[in-house]
Parts: structure tokens; sequence; C-alpha cells
């Protein structure tokens, strides 16, 4: 049996994580060229819990119907998020400026938050705003 000393550090991680919810830590500005918006860190965290309560409704990478979210993102223009932020657990939802949240019958508009489906990490924000293809991605700036 694994003594107390070896897994004290895992009860301690499974603590924090439970307790403290991962949550938006800034802005995006998802403004590129003479379009595009501005949202501020309420928007984004509220987008990001948004997608998080509805994981569980998500149709999934295998079966995905177009327009529901969160989906799985396959990062086809190999976006640059931070470490802990790759494929295959990338999961996309609409960030709608002014505080709007999506709710699968209204208009997803062209801005995502993007986050780890598995770890519940927040990866950043994307837009379609300035992309070289009409569904293609851009980052946002965080």
């Amino acid at each position: 049996m694994a003594s107390i000393k070896m897994i004290f550090p895992y009860i301690v991680a499974f603590i924090l994580v439970a307790v403290c919810p991962v949550t938006a830590q800034s802005e995006c500005d998802c403004t590129h060229g003479t379009g595009g918006h501005h949202h501020s860190q309420a928007e984004v965290t509220n987008a990001f819990d948004e997608a998080k309560k509805h994981q569980a409704n998500t149709v999934g990478k295998a079966t995905e119907v177009k327009g529901k979210f969160p989906h799985y993102f396959g990062n086809g223009e190999k976006l640059a998020f931070p470490a802990g932020c790759s494929k295959p657990d990338l999961f996309e939802f609409p960030l709608i400026h002014g505080g709007t949240l999506f709710n699968n019958t209204s208009d997803s508009g062209t801005d995502r938050v993007v986050y780890n489906e598995k770890t519940g990490a927040f990866c950043g924000c994307m837009t379609h705003t300035g992309a070289s293809t009409p569904n293609g991605f851009v980052l946002c700036k965080n």
C-alpha cells in the first residue's frame, strides 16, 4: 500500500482541480483588419464556462453535426495554442460579442473559445475574421 507521503501531492492536486474551477484568464482581441470584435475577460470566461456546462451534450468528433457546440476542433490551420492544448483534445464554442451566450439555436458568429476537453484548460480564442479561407480560423490576441 502506498504511503501517505507518496500520494499526498496527488490528493492536493485533485482537491485543487475539484475546488478551483479553471477560468479564462484574459480578454480576446479578435479584430483583424477592419472587422472583428474585442471580447472582455467576462465575455470570454462566460463563454468558456458555458462550453464546459454543455460538454456532456456535445455530439463529439466522430458524429459531429455542423452548428452544434461545443464540438471537436481539428486545428487544420495548426494554430499555436499553449502547451497542453493540442489535438485530439481541442474543442470549440462560440464567443458572441456583447455577452450573449450561444444556445445552439442562435447564430454562432465568427469567434470561438478553445479549450482542452480532457483537462478543462482554457487554450485561447480564435476567429474566422481575417482567415485565408471562409471556414478557416486565425488566433485572437489574448
